[in-house]
Protein backbone atom coordinates (compact mmCIF):
# COMPACT_ATOMS: atom_id res chain seq x y z
CA UNK A 1 0.00 0.00 0.00
CA UNK A 2 2.91 2.49 0.49
CA UNK A 3 4.27 2.13 -3.27
CA UNK A 4 0.60 2.97 -4.43
CA UNK A 5 0.04 6.09 -1.78
CA UNK A 6 3.69 7.51 -2.89
CA UNK A 7 2.72 6.75 -6.87
CA UNK A 8 -0.72 8.72 -6.09
CA UNK A 9 1.86 11.78 -4.45
CA UNK A 10 4.42 11.87 -7.02
CA UNK A 11 1.17 11.99 -9.75
CA UNK A 12 -0.97 14.55 -8.00
CA UNK A 13 2.52 17.17 -7.29
CA UNK A 14 3.21 17.00 -11.42
CA UNK A 15 -0.81 17.22 -12.57
CA UNK A 16 -0.82 20.25 -10.39
CA UNK A 17 2.34 22.01 -12.18
CA UNK A 18 1.29 24.16 -14.85
CA UNK A 19 1.16 21.92 -18.18
CA UNK A 20 2.37 22.84 -21.50
CA UNK A 21 2.24 19.93 -23.68
CA UNK A 22 0.79 16.59 -24.00
CA UNK A 23 2.16 13.56 -26.17
CA UNK A 24 -0.63 10.71 -27.02
CA UNK A 25 0.61 7.06 -28.48
CA UNK A 26 -1.10 4.24 -29.86
CA UNK A 27 0.41 1.36 -29.24
CA UNK A 28 1.32 -2.55 -29.86
CA UNK A 29 1.83 -4.58 -26.93
CA UNK A 30 4.12 -7.75 -26.47
CA UNK A 31 5.73 -9.98 -23.38
CA UNK A 32 7.90 -12.34 -22.12
CA UNK A 33 7.03 -13.61 -18.83
CA UNK A 34 9.46 -14.36 -16.24
CA UNK A 35 7.22 -15.23 -12.96
CA UNK A 36 8.43 -16.20 -9.59
CA UNK A 37 6.52 -19.13 -8.88
CA UNK A 38 6.37 -21.78 -6.45
CA UNK A 39 3.57 -23.81 -4.96
CA UNK A 40 3.71 -24.66 -1.16
CA UNK A 41 7.54 -24.94 -0.56
CA UNK A 42 8.28 -26.68 -3.80
CA UNK A 43 9.65 -23.81 -6.19
CA UNK A 44 8.91 -25.17 -9.60
CA UNK A 45 10.66 -24.02 -12.45
CA UNK A 46 9.03 -21.52 -15.02
CA UNK A 47 9.54 -21.17 -18.99
CA UNK A 48 9.32 -17.80 -20.14
CA UNK A 49 7.00 -17.20 -23.07
CA UNK A 50 6.18 -14.64 -25.22
CA UNK A 51 2.90 -13.26 -25.10
CA UNK A 52 1.35 -11.60 -28.24
CA UNK A 53 -0.56 -9.48 -28.72
CA UNK A 54 -1.89 -6.65 -26.58
CA UNK A 55 -2.80 -3.21 -27.30
CA UNK A 56 -3.37 0.39 -25.69
CA UNK A 57 -3.12 4.22 -25.54
CA UNK A 58 -0.20 6.30 -23.54
CA UNK A 59 -0.60 9.79 -22.19
CA UNK A 60 2.65 11.89 -21.64
CA UNK A 61 2.12 15.30 -19.60
CA UNK A 62 4.97 17.46 -20.10
CA UNK A 63 5.11 20.20 -16.43
CA UNK A 64 7.44 23.03 -15.84
CA UNK A 65 10.21 20.45 -14.59
CA UNK A 66 12.52 20.95 -17.05
CA UNK A 67 12.86 17.29 -18.93
CA UNK A 68 10.48 15.56 -17.12
CA UNK A 69 6.85 13.96 -17.98
CA UNK A 70 4.47 12.38 -15.87
CA UNK A 71 2.95 9.34 -18.18
CA UNK A 72 -0.28 7.33 -17.82
CA UNK A 73 -2.18 4.74 -19.79
CA UNK A 74 -4.31 1.94 -20.25
CA UNK A 75 -2.91 -1.02 -22.09
CA UNK A 76 -4.25 -4.81 -22.32
CA UNK A 77 -1.04 -6.99 -21.18
CA UNK A 78 -0.63 -10.95 -22.02
CA UNK A 79 1.59 -12.64 -19.20
CA UNK A 80 2.48 -16.54 -21.10
CA UNK A 81 4.89 -18.77 -19.34
CA UNK A 82 5.16 -22.40 -18.89
CA UNK A 83 5.57 -24.46 -15.66
CA UNK A 84 8.02 -27.84 -16.00
CA UNK A 85 5.70 -30.01 -13.67
CA UNK A 86 8.53 -33.18 -14.04
CA UNK A 87 8.29 -36.05 -15.72
CA UNK A 88 5.90 -38.56 -17.01
CA UNK A 89 7.26 -41.56 -18.72
CA UNK A 90 9.29 -40.92 -21.21
CA UNK A 91 8.69 -37.06 -21.43
CA UNK A 92 8.56 -33.68 -19.40
CA UNK A 93 5.25 -32.53 -18.32
CA UNK A 94 4.38 -28.77 -19.02
CA UNK A 95 1.79 -26.39 -18.11
CA UNK A 96 1.76 -23.76 -20.40
CA UNK A 97 -0.56 -20.53 -19.06
CA UNK A 98 -1.88 -17.77 -20.98
CA UNK A 99 -3.32 -14.41 -18.40
CA UNK A 100 -4.74 -11.40 -19.89
CA UNK A 101 -4.29 -8.24 -17.23
CA UNK A 102 -5.52 -4.61 -17.87
CA UNK A 103 -2.89 -2.32 -16.81
CA UNK A 104 -2.78 1.30 -15.69
CA UNK A 105 1.27 2.15 -15.68
CA UNK A 106 2.01 5.34 -13.60
CA UNK A 107 5.87 6.37 -14.70
CA UNK A 108 8.14 9.83 -14.14
CA UNK A 109 10.14 10.26 -17.32
CA UNK A 110 12.96 12.07 -17.95
CA UNK A 111 14.04 12.76 -21.62
CA UNK A 112 17.73 12.14 -21.31
CA UNK A 113 17.88 12.60 -25.16
CA UNK A 114 15.55 14.58 -27.84
CA UNK A 115 14.78 10.83 -28.95
CA UNK A 116 15.61 8.57 -25.86
CA UNK A 117 14.11 8.84 -22.17
CA UNK A 118 13.81 6.56 -18.96
CA UNK A 119 11.29 6.07 -16.70
CA UNK A 120 10.28 4.36 -13.37
CA UNK A 121 7.39 4.28 -11.30
CA UNK A 122 4.70 1.55 -11.54
CA UNK A 123 1.73 -0.06 -12.30
CA UNK A 124 -1.77 -1.32 -11.51
CA UNK A 125 -3.13 -4.82 -12.84
CA UNK A 126 -6.18 -5.99 -13.57
CA UNK A 127 -7.43 -9.52 -14.61
CA UNK A 128 -9.01 -9.22 -17.70
CA UNK A 129 -11.09 -12.67 -19.16
CA UNK A 130 -9.83 -16.11 -18.82
CA UNK A 131 -6.78 -18.11 -18.66
CA UNK A 132 -6.12 -20.42 -21.40
CA UNK A 133 -4.14 -23.45 -19.99
CA UNK A 134 -2.38 -25.93 -22.46
CA UNK A 135 -0.73 -29.18 -21.40
CA UNK A 136 2.36 -31.00 -23.35
CA UNK A 137 1.09 -33.90 -22.42
CA UNK A 138 -0.19 -35.88 -25.93
CA UNK A 139 -3.42 -35.88 -26.87
CA UNK A 140 -4.61 -33.15 -24.42
CA UNK A 141 -6.69 -30.38 -24.88
CA UNK A 142 -6.53 -26.61 -24.44
CA UNK A 143 -8.29 -25.92 -21.48
CA UNK A 144 -10.21 -22.13 -20.54
CA UNK A 145 -10.18 -21.72 -17.16
CA UNK A 146 -10.62 -18.77 -14.30
CA UNK A 147 -8.64 -17.05 -11.74
CA UNK A 148 -10.66 -18.69 -9.18
CA UNK A 149 -9.89 -22.14 -10.54
CA UNK A 150 -6.65 -21.23 -10.21
CA UNK A 151 -6.98 -19.97 -6.37
CA UNK A 152 -5.40 -16.43 -8.25
CA UNK A 153 -5.99 -12.91 -7.39
CA UNK A 154 -7.24 -10.54 -10.00
CA UNK A 155 -5.70 -7.46 -8.99
CA UNK A 156 -2.20 -6.27 -9.05
CA UNK A 157 0.37 -4.24 -8.21
CA UNK A 158 4.11 -3.13 -8.78
CA UNK A 159 7.33 -1.36 -9.76
CA UNK A 160 8.20 -0.45 -13.41
CA UNK A 161 11.33 0.76 -15.47
CA UNK A 162 11.53 1.80 -18.89
CA UNK A 163 13.55 2.85 -21.61
CA UNK A 164 12.08 4.55 -24.77
CA UNK A 165 13.31 5.94 -28.33
CA UNK A 166 10.91 7.86 -30.19
CA UNK A 167 12.18 8.30 -33.86
CA UNK A 168 10.71 11.16 -35.32
CA UNK A 169 8.88 10.65 -38.60
CA UNK A 170 6.85 13.67 -39.53
CA UNK A 171 6.13 16.93 -37.89
CA UNK A 172 4.71 16.34 -34.18
CA UNK A 173 5.18 12.67 -35.30
CA UNK A 174 7.13 9.96 -33.60
CA UNK A 175 7.87 5.98 -34.51
CA UNK A 176 7.80 4.71 -30.70
CA UNK A 177 9.84 1.89 -29.25
CA UNK A 178 9.23 1.31 -25.20
CA UNK A 179 10.95 -1.67 -23.51
CA UNK A 180 9.43 -1.97 -19.93
CA UNK A 181 10.56 -4.45 -16.73
CA UNK A 182 7.74 -5.14 -14.46
CA UNK A 183 8.33 -6.23 -10.71
CA UNK A 184 5.04 -7.54 -9.28
CA UNK A 185 4.83 -7.10 -5.61
CA UNK A 186 1.48 -8.63 -4.79
CA UNK A 187 1.45 -12.45 -4.05
CA UNK A 188 -1.74 -13.53 -7.20
CA UNK A 189 -1.73 -16.82 -5.05
CA UNK A 190 -4.64 -17.18 -2.60
CA UNK A 191 -3.34 -20.10 -1.28
CA UNK A 192 -2.73 -20.57 2.22
CA UNK A 193 0.12 -23.26 1.90
CA UNK A 194 3.23 -21.05 1.35
CA UNK A 195 2.59 -20.55 -2.65
CA UNK A 196 3.64 -17.78 -4.21
CA UNK A 197 3.18 -16.61 -7.69
CA UNK A 198 4.56 -12.93 -8.49
CA UNK A 199 4.26 -10.77 -12.27
CA UNK A 200 8.20 -10.83 -13.31
CA UNK A 201 7.92 -9.50 -17.04
CA UNK A 202 9.76 -8.05 -19.98
CA UNK A 203 7.05 -6.19 -22.32
CA UNK A 204 8.21 -4.02 -26.00
CA UNK A 205 5.69 -1.60 -27.08
CA UNK A 206 5.56 -0.37 -30.19
CA UNK A 207 3.58 1.97 -32.06
CA UNK A 208 3.00 6.01 -32.92
CA UNK A 209 3.26 9.01 -30.65
CA UNK A 210 1.55 12.39 -31.58
CA UNK A 211 2.88 15.50 -29.63
CA UNK A 212 0.45 17.91 -29.17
Amino acid sequence: MRTVRLLCVVTVVFLTAPLNALDIAAVGVGSLAMPSYSAGSTNLTTIPKIGLFGFGAIAGVYSLFPGFTIETGILTAPHKFSIDGGTNLSFIVTDTLALNFIEVPILIRFDLLPIISFGVGGYLGFANGTITRSSSVPNTADKTETFEDNNLNKTDFGLMASASVGMPILPMVKLLVDLRYLHGLVNLSKLTDGSNARIRDLQVFAGIKVSL
